[in-house]
């Protein structure tokens, strides 16, 4: 079994001061050999910037760095 990592998307989005912060949806997941052959099995989600840090969804459009304490809206992309 090796865990793995792969970047599924980067999200625009804009601070309270109207400036771009990108986020990178990223997801682990496991590749195994199996008879029928590889496969791969998702894991775990997560957002972080692009600076490395943690970032908690609140709603479908609204992020929040808990670091920092900064709201991010999508913006729309």
């Amino acid at each position: 079994m090796v865990t793995m990592d792969r970047e599924l998307r980067r999200i625009r989005c804009v601070n309270e001061d109207g400036d771009t912060v990108i986020l990178v949806e990223s997801q682990y997941y496991d590749r195994r050999s199996t008879a029928a052959g590889d496969r791969e099995y998702p894991g775990a989600r997560r957002i972080e910037t692009l600076g490395g840090m943690s970032v908690r969804l609140i709603d479908a459009a609204i992020y929040e760095v808990p670091e920092t304490g900064e709201f991010l809206r999508d913006a729309g992309d």
